[in-house]
């Protein structure tokens, strides 16, 4: 065994970690959000691991800087672990830091003591390897530019989300001059009030010069305007990812997609095809556009991932865009969670025969809409939330019609995560799709909202194996057939 990942397991503990110790062929480990573990289950780690996944553990703090010291990490991840300070980065770095490929402390309290690490390095040449920095919440400061801009030489994926101070054009300028090289292709400027300078004159020239960039995320950026959008759709005509979520922007700035303009641009980039129409994933959620931008979207005919949760797109954009871009191939998830669609717009979808991920939670969806679902065999992740369907929109979506080989008829096989909450549904058939296996995938249900009567959630009860109350956000996977229901009102018969 030589990759095991344990991300997500809430039961795990410092103990559990003890059974590790005989994997002497183990080097790459996940703990991701496991919520118990702490530094001290860390020694029983065997010494060959070089990639750890500490991500999202709550209680790993400084204890953990003596068991990292023993190994020889090529990978350490340690994003929103709050308590890890610098001493635990002192005791782990000085051991790998010749073969450090990738190193994310974002949003953990070792920000200032990575900057200072990272100095030292660089001055000693020691990070040649190093393709992946996230140093997200780092507290920067104008005088790390400097720094960082020997560090991230080499560098594919720098993240530097909630950084208030690469707000300054001036630092980005310098620090994206280290990048010159052409390596980075993912950049995180998310939650910083970047500088529209950044896409205007001589500082453009700068990020065009990245030529290999593919990514950047400026969500939650307030002072991200149409106009920078559109220096962006200029100055980066190639990139194939950009996230504007949560940005005051009203679509204007996209009025650039698809031209190829500016003659120096070009000379940096290389690009010959339209600006922005190798796009694979763009993010407009909570922003303002609305239908007037359709026309540039379906310019972008490689989309993978389209995210417009906002209220101003009706089904009469989204017409435009299926029809305008030949019917978006490539496209896989499709989040219009808050647009206004109904279900004529649902049967403009129900050409994205490549959709897995569908969110619709308009409340203008009712039962006639549900039909058009039904092309849609890829389907893994549908979200009908708030809308107008009753237990015939259940019939639609999983039939019990018995075949030649006497099994319920499976239309979805692959649905596993359905999202019902604050329908009108009564779980009657919900119950009967799980008892025939017409639902056979299913692994993540909500039904909050609903009123189920009695008799229905004792059924669910015994099909389902586990019934709960609210949670968080985060997914929960049940124990036996790994279905959750939730929230669920429950009415007197």
């Amino acid at each position: 065994l030589r990759v095991l990942d344990l991300s997500g397991s809430r039961g795990l503990k410092d103990g559990d970690l003890s059974a590790l110790e005989g994997l002497t062929a183990l080097t790459g480990l996940s703990l991701r959000c496991c919520t118990d573990v702490t530094g001290e289950g860390l020694w029983h780690l065997p010494r060959t691991v070089t990639h750890l996944d500490l991500s999202g553990c709550p209680r790993m703090d400084s204890s953990a800087a003596g068991p990292l010291a023993r190994l020889q990490l090529a990978e350490l991840r340690l994003r929103r672990c709050f308590r890890v300070t610098s001493a635990v980065l002192q005791a782990v770095v000085p051991h790998s830091i010749l073969g450090l490929v990738a190193l994310d402390v974002g949003f953990t309290s070792a920000g200032p003591g990575a900057v200072e690490l990272l100095r030292r390095a660089a001055d000693a040449g020691l990070l040649g390897n190093l393709r992946e920095l996230g140093l997200a919440r780092a507290g920067l400061e104008p005088e790390d530019a400097g720094v960082l801009r020997r560090a991230v030489g080499s560098v594919v994926t720098l993240d530097l989300e909630r950084n208030g101070e690469v707000a300054d054009s001036d630092f980005l300028r310098e620090l994206l001059r280290g990048a010159g090289g052409g390596a980075l292709r993912r950049l995180n400027l998310a939650g910083t009030a970047v500088s529209v300078r950044l896409f205007e004159g001589e500082d453009a020239l700068v990020l065009a010069a990245l030529g290999g960039l593919r990514m950047i995320n400026l969500d939650s950026c307030p002072s991200v305007s149409d106009a920078m959008v559109a220096g962006l759709v200029r100055v980066s005509p190639w990139l194939e990812e950009v996230c504007l979520e949560d940005t005051p922007i009203s679509g204007l700035g996209l009025r650039g997609v698809g031209r190829n303009e500016g003659e120096e641009v070009t000379r940096w980039s290389g690009v010959k095809a339209g600006a922005w129409t190798k796009m694979r994933r763009l993010c407009l959620n909570f922003t303002r556009v609305d239908d007037d931008c359709a026309e540039h979207i379906a310019k972008m005919s490689m989309l993978e991932v389209l995210e417009l949760d906002v209220p101003g797109i009706t089904d009469t954009a989204l017409a435009e865009i299926v029809d305008g871009s030949r019917g978006l191939k490539n496209l896989y998830r499709l989040d219009l969670s808050n647009a206004k669609i109904s279900d004529d717009g649902l049967a403009e979808v129900s050409k994205l025969t490549a959709l897995e991920e569908l969110e619709i939670c308009s409340g203008l969806v009712t039962d006639a809409g549900v039909k058009h679902l039904e092309p849609l065999r890829n389907l893994r992740v549908l979200n009908l939330a708030n809308n107008r369907i009753t237990e015939e929109s259940m019939k639609q979506l999983f039939p019990l019609k018995i075949g030649a080989e006497n099994s319920a008829e499976v239309l979805h096989p692959h649905l596993r995560t359905l999202n019902l909450s604050f329908t009108q549904i009564s779980g009657t058939h919900l119950v009967n799709a799980l008892r025939e296996g017409a639902a056979c995938a299913l692994s993540y249900l909500s039904v909050t909202g609903c009123e189920l009567s009695a008799s229905v959630r004792r059924m669910l009860q015994e099909e389902v194996g586990q019934l709960a109350g609210p949670r968080s956000s985060d997914d929960y996977v049940g124990p036996e057939k790994k279905v959750l229901v939730f929230g669920v009102e429950v009415r007197d018969e």
